[in-house]
């Protein structure tokens, strides 16, 4: 216990005088080597092949880790660890999975609300609610495979929910290893329970996994490299374009032209998210060194493909240079996507009577859900109302074949992507400077241009859609019928 301590409190004195040195706050600095702390454990894990051993390595470890940061708050993830993994036991193939998430949700809005009246507009080293919402993904994503473990695997037509479904319960221990897996245990990635149980038990793609330990560091050396870069642009460039300048009236008065304004904001916007690729990269590569990213695809000639693909935090060429806002909301937390699209929108809302064929409200309460996940600052809920508004708009251009169009036309390509950077950054900086009165602000200091062309291109869209939907029902009905011409013919001849 004291050899423990000391190490807490050498890393608090290294973490002081980089502060001192450079500039960046010791909090940040504590959570970014604990970080990069995970990655020799990760590789470690090679050497233990005992399952036993290995689920129990999985939890000790993701546990000092995970407590090293979070101390006695880390209670909370204990508590909603055996809470939830009992649900799940007793209630989880009787009652919806639903009602656990409700639940694990209500638990995460207390942490947040919590951590708005204590340090309003904060983030303090020890707040726990950071990593509870991937343990919340966590613990609904178990009781949604397990219910859907009772049904008959014909029955279920999505081949990714197909592929994820719990027969058998697992023990405490195998849950308890999966919410504390080391590389995971800080800030995710998410991971599916049953590629870890198959990480586990060394089974499918990760059977000698030794073997294929060159490619794997090599992909996770790229992914370490991808953290160091952003740490560099962020200590270098993040006090010269901070992005809580644009919600500040003194903004104005530095850039009085509006050009200016305009592109310090693609200037901003990146650096600011430079935050979240460090992270991600960070525990994105201790996952892949660890092997538990690993995968493997057959090609159309046969040939095995690896990739590291599980926990994938997203493309981040795309998400700073492409065009299409659906596909930057597909790979802006790639693995939290995930959760939402196949738990959340598919599991939960789809699923039901009510919601079934509404994809529009199901979408929407989506994005409802993913606001109360980040917590209870209104910026929060303009920010996902307006990316709600902006990605239907998306939706419609791409059913009239808008980027289809562009695609074949590349001069047009940078303006496009250009235009969605901006707007993306716009509402970025609403969600990044939390305050309404920062809001009011960043409103006023570019004349609200980025949210009226949204609301009012998603108010074009309603008028238009219905006239698509038509054609796009009368298209299909047209289809049918030359099938069932084509199947007429065939009888008769």
């Amino acid at each position: 216990m004291n050899f423990f301590l000391a190490i807490l409190g050498l890393r608090k004195q290294i973490a002081f005088y980089l502060e001192k040195k450079i500039g960046a706050p010791s909090e940040q600095i504590i959570i970014i080597t604990t970080m990069s702390s995970v990655i020799p454990f990760s590789l470690l894990n090679y050497y233990i092949k005992n399952r036993t051993a290995r689920l129990y390595y999985s939890l000790i470890v993701g546990f000092i880790i995970h407590y090293s940061i979070y101390g006695m708050n880390s209670l909370h993830t204990i508590f909603g660890t055996i809470c939830s993994y009992f649900y799940t036991y007793f209630f989880g193939r009787k009652f919806s999975p639903f009602y656990l998430l409700i639940g694990s949700l209500a638990h995460l809005s207390f942490l947040n609300i919590r951590r708005m009246i204590e340090d309003f507009g904060g983030w303090n080293i020890d707040d726990i609610s950071t990593l509870y919402m991937v343990a919340i993904a966590k613990f609904s994503s178990v009781c949604f495979s397990y219910s859907d473990g009772n049904k008959d695997p014909k029955d279920i037509k999505n081949d990714h929910i197909r592929s994820t479904m719990i027969i058998e319960m697992p023990s405490l221990l195998e849950y308890a290893s999966y919410v504390f897996f080391y590389p995971t245990t800080l800030i995710g990635p998410f991971i599916e329970y049953k590629d870890f149980i198959n990480f586990i038990d060394q089974k499918d793609c990760y059977i000698n996994l030794q073997q294929k330990l060159g490619y794997i560091c090599k992909q996770g050396a790229k992914t370490f490299s991808i953290a160091i870069l952003f740490i560099l642009i962020f200590t270098f460039f993040g006090d010269k374009f901070p992005m809580d300048a644009v919600g500040t009236s003194e903004f104005r008065k530095k850039y009085p032209i509006w050009w200016m304004r305009f592109l310090y904001m693609f200037a901003c916007g990146p650096i600011g998210r430079s935050k979240y690729y460090i992270g991600w990269s960070l525990t994105y590569s201790s996952l892949i060194f660890s092997g538990m990213a690993y995968g493997e695809e057959i090609n159309k000639e046969g040939k095995i493909i690896p990739n590291v693909d599980k926990g994938s935090y997203g493309s981040i060429l795309f998400i700073e240079f492409g065009m299409n806002p659906i596909y930057k909301m597909v790979y802006w937390n790639n693995s939290i996507h995930i959760w939402l699209k196949y738990n959340v929108y598919i599991r939960a809302l789809m699923s039901s009577g009510i919601l079934k064929n509404n994809r529009l409200m199901a979408n929407f309460i989506t994005y409802a859900v993913s606001a109360v996940w980040h917590g209870f600052y209104i910026s929060y809920y303009i920010s996902f109302f307006a990316i709600f508004l902006f990605e239907q708009g998306a939706l419609f251009l791409n059913e009239i074949g808008f980027y289809n169009y562009v695609n074949e036309h590349k001069f047009l390509w940078p303006f496009i992507s250009l235009k969605t950077a901006f707007f993306i950054n716009s509402i970025g900086s609403i969600f990044y400077c939390l305050q309404i009165s920062t809001t009011k602000e960043i409103l006023i200091n570019f004349y609200g241009l980025p949210f009226s062309a949204i609301i009012c291109f998603y108010l074009i869209t309603m008028y238009f859609r219905p006239y698509l939907n038509k054609k796009k029902k009368k298209k299909e009905e047209n289809k049918i019928k030359e099938e069932g011409e084509k199947i007429i013919n065939k009888k008769n001849e």
